[in-house]
């Protein structure tokens, strides 16, 4: 291959260059968050505080605001919010602090127009929107015409709220930051000018403490690094697929509807064929498990949940990530599977009441109930997960043993969907009738005398009373051996319960609702109606009340009169603030002694799992770092995030925040992120060479990030790069054809480092992987973890160099070649580019180049041009075509980049 030299001596100063579109390095204070935290609750202003410490986010980005400090609140609250976050970020967000905020006129509120939102999306510096434990969740949309209008997810909402700007309630369907992505090559950190978009996430837990752990938990990973196992699906939905997709030109970038999911196999270089096989079996027969020993341990896609005896993963542990599918809505359907999330797969205990030690298991236990025996039961540190179905985070609570949320009518259901103004049960240990236990319905952490923002006049201090209103309800049902209705003298069924209030305004009546299920019914159970235990309302000590239901032969259908099992629904008629509780609940037939009530003291624990608890579970239980999904149906019928869970591993691996990684590609409207949005452990990514992805030198500098765990004194992370005939990465790994490059050393800790140069000399011309592999190692213990990236490349282009290329002076100058006819045939052409030698050696690079001649059908050619000026030169460069294959216009040696690479990827003057 012919060698042109062209008297250039350049030096590139690659390592220097900080590529487009990559993400951007961590800032020693972090003036793109702002924080939201909410003055009328105890926790949300700590929360936020210790939020800003550890991220070091400037105390003028905490915003202080004053909305109803519960779970739930209106539309109108809602858009009082909005403003008040908009005023923050006028206040304190701007590039340019002489910059005076836009006042709305002719609009609902002086903070929100078009202009403003304008202004907030060119001129703040606020990216990341960090929301609190004590600002309110959830909201339903007045006057919304998207189906499925129920509840919905606040910080959704925000997400767009704040930076666009809309008149009614419209889907999220913007595409700009997907789009912006292609293949991967364009993956970046929100940019809100051009996106139109905040990165919104929710700092919470089941008490305070939780939810500062959530901060603890992402900031010790991003230092040791991240370690365990990918619980997987083949499928991000019923019906859909997990893939790897170019938005924007709307191809797969990886394989197809079938098989793209083998990226996740990919990324923790799962390569061993007895980790897939087994997903051709049943789940149900014990072929089709995934062994323990899989790194990544997937499912088809709609089965049983991890920790099933039914699913392919039994017992999941070690869990790193979890992206479900399918998986039922309370976290894995029960309390028995729930506790198959273990540590490692050798541990039996999970509770702490069948500890050898029960008071020291106690005393250890993570669980922010202390039930749990965490030493043996969790997820791996620094874990994330996901979970499609309806409403996976409905609700950000644990409902208490035997205990559960149904408003419906059904008897076998434990709830799940929109009930919207539900207050969640709390099981206090420190206050009971007869014990230190009982259960409260109310906001701990609501401050006295909360005070709210009437309308958006920010200008004066709140007066508006606003404190949190809930409705209490709460179901038991009740099985027992099958027993007939006595029609002479018929059963009769006594619900007694002690009752308590503390402030509950205004007064309502405490109610009890009986079913009673016939025999084979299945769902379906005889409803006796509601009756009135209580008037309450004010502050009241303990009292009793009780209500007794008589059956009636006549409402059963079964000839029999068999039936096998009864339900009690409490609740109040109406929505109240303040606090209500209950203790002692008993359930009897009356003139039999037996106590039918499960847990009717709340002294038994939370050894129960409901709908839309997997945030609550996962995250202040088995101690993960963060879980999405969807909220609600709201507009998405529950299918938020649906589309690209495996993208998001994927970019998060790449070194994506999680925040970024989780909301990229998401068109609709009610989805939520727990978790610290700026988590950010790990970064394995190949940089890419160029558009072409081309390799057209010998020698070819790796740039690249090899990162997992950001503090050299806790983690040791070394990297490797291997090279596979072929475009995929799958075939090479079952192949076992993955060969050394000699590219190898030790992490630097920084993204974008010179990993190290390949010699490609030896290579065919031809698609190639290539295969970057990073290992880290924790420090002080046996841990280590290895994840991978991806990278198709072509070596060389399809035709050879021109060879033996020859300038004759004289007039004209004569140019000559070797023709490929002999090799490629006789309609192979050639361009000619050319230009000064003066300006080449000025300017390092040949941007001046001419077009010579283009399309020349042989050898030789004639220039007829006039001399150069004195002491100048032409010179010549000449490459081959046919079809749409070409060669290159010449490769010097040792000259790395080499500057005709410009030439060869599209910047020559010729077509």
């Amino acid at each position: 291959m012919m060698k042109f030299r062209a008297l250039l001596f350049l030096v590139f100063l690659a390592a220097g260059l900080i590529l487009a579109g990559t993400p951007v390095a961590a800032q020693a204070t972090r003036d793109d968050v702002l924080i939201v935290v909410n003055d009328n609750s105890a926790d949300s202003p700590l929360v936020g505080e210790y939020y800003a410490q550890q991220r070091n986010v400037p105390a003028s980005h905490i915003c202080h605001v004053r909305t109803t400090a519960g779970y739930f609140f209106t539309w109108t609250e809602f858009l009082n919010l909005r403003d008040q976050i908009i005023r923050c970020m006028q206040d304190n967000t701007f590039d340019d602090p002489n910059l005076d905020p836009v006042v709305c006129t002719g609009t609902d509120s002086p903070y929100y127009c078009q202009d403003s939102v304008d202004q907030l999306r060119q001129h703040s510096k606020i990216r990341y929107l960090v929301m609190t434990r004590g600002v309110p969740t959830r909201m339903k949309v007045d006057n919304s015409n998207l189906p499925y209008n129920g509840p919905t997810s606040a910080d959704n909402y925000l997400k767009y709220w704040i930076v666009r700007y809309f008149t009614e309630d419209l889907p999220f369907s913007f595409t700009e930051r997907r789009n912006a992505f292609l293949d991967g090559r364009g993956m970046r950190t929100v940019d809100v000018p051009n996106d139109g978009e905040l990165i919104v996430s929710r700092i919470d837990g089941l008490d305070l403490d939780h939810a500062k752990a959530l901060v603890d938990r992402a900031k010790a990973a991003e230092a040791t690094g991240i370690y365990g196992k990918l619980y997987g699906s083949k499928y991000g939905s019923t019906g859909g697929q997990a893939r790897w997709f170019d938005y924007q030109n709307n191809v797969y970038v990886y394989g197809d509807a079938s098989t793209s999911w083998r990226v996740q196999l990919g990324l923790v270089g799962e390569d061993r064929t007895a980790c897939m096989d087994y997903l051709d079996q049943s789940a149900s027969s014990e072929a089709g498990k995934a062994p323990d020993y899989c790194r990544a341990r997937m499912t088809s896609g709609n089965d049983p949940p991890p920790g099933r005896a039914s699913s392919r993963e039994p017992k999941p542990f070690d869990g790193l990530f979890y992206l479900g599918s399918l998986d039922g809505q309370p976290t894995t359907g029960s309390f028995k599977d729930f506790r198959n999330w273990r540590k490692d797969n050798t541990c039996t205990n999970t509770l702490c009441r069948e500890a050898a030690d029960p008071e020291a298991c106690r005393a250890a236990s993570t669980d922010v109930f202390r039930e749990i025996d965490t030493s043996c039961m969790g997820v791996a540190d620094g874990f994330w997960g996901y979970n499609f179905q309806s409403y996976p985070v409905s609700y950000f609570t644990v409902w208490p043993t035997g205990w559960y949320q149904n408003s419906g009518s059904s008897f076998t259901s434990l709830g799940g969907g929109d009930m919207n103004l539900l207050a969640f049960p709390d099981v206090r240990d420190t206050v009971g009738r007869t014990d230190s236990y009982s259960l409260w319905f109310g906001s701990r952490d609501e401050i006295a005398d909360p005070l709210c923002y009437a309308t958006s006049d920010f200008s004066g201090a709140p007066t508006q009373a606003c404190p949190d209103e809930e409705r209490m309800m709460i179901n038991q049902r009740i099985f027992f051996a099958a027993r007939a209705v006595d029609t002479a003298n018929p059963q009769q069924y006594r619900i007694g319960l002690w009752y308590r209030s503390e402030g509950m305004s205004p007064t309502r009546n405490l109610r009890v609702q009986l079913w009673i299920r016939e025999v084979d019914a299945g769902s379906t159970a005889i409803d006796y109606g509601v009756q009135t235990l209580a008037s309450v309302g004010g502050t009241n000590d303990w009292t009793y009340a009780e209500a007794t239901f008589t059956l009636d032969p006549a409402l059963h259908t079964r000839g029999d009169l068999l039936y096998d099992g009864l339900r009690i629904r409490l609740d109040t008629n109406g929505i109240f603030g303040g606090y209500l509780a209950l203790d002692d609940v008993s359930i009897q037939e009356v003139g039999d002694p037996t106590e039918l009530a499960i847990n009717g003291s709340f002294d038994q624990g939370h050894e129960q799992v409901s709908g839309g608890d997997h945030a609550a579970n996962f995250l202040s239980r088995l101690n993960g770092a963060a879980f999405f999904g969807s909220l609600s149906h709201h507009e998405s019928g529950g299918h938020s995030f649906d589309n690209h869970p495996q993208e998001t591993l994927l970019y998060f691996l790449r070194g994506l925040p999680l925040g970024d990684a989780v909301w990229w590609a998401e068109p609709h409207n009610s989805g939520i992120l727990y978790g610290d949005p700026l988590y950010s452990p790990v970064a394995v990514r190949l940089d890419y060479f160029n558009d072409d992805d081309l390799v057209i030198d010998d020698l070819v500098p790796l740039y690249g990030s090899a990162i997992n765990g950001r503090d050299p004194a806790q983690v040791n992370t070394t990297y490797s790069v291997d090279v596979c005939p072929g475009s995929d990465f799958h075939a090479c790994d079952l192949d076992g054809s993955w060969t050394p490059t000699g590219v190898s050393g030790n992490s630097s800790y920084s993204e974008h480092q010179l990993l190290g140069t390949w010699d490609s000399s030896g290579l065919a011309q031809g698609p190639w992987t290539l295969r970057l592999r990073v290992e880290s190692k924790q420090v002080g213990s046996d841990r280590v973890q290895n994840f991978y990236d991806y990278y198709p490349v072509t070596v060389g282009l399809p035709l050879a160099e021109v060879q033996n290329l020859q300038v004759t002076k004289g007039f004209p100058v004569v140019v000559s070649w070797d023709s490929q006819d002999p090799i490629y045939g006789p309609e192979t052409t050639y361009d000619l580019v050319t230009g000064l030698v003066g300006s080449l050696l000025g300017s390092g690079d040949y941007s001046a180049a001419e077009c010579l001649a283009e399309d020349w059908p042989d050898t030789p050619f004639q220039d007829w041009r006039t001399n150069p000026p004195a002491g100048d030169a032409h010179y010549y460069l000449v490459r081959s075509q046919n079809g749409a294959d070409r060669s290159s216009f010449g490769d010097g040696v040792g000259i790395t980049p080499d500057p005709r690479n410009d030439l060869d990827l599209g910047g020559a003057p010729c077509l």
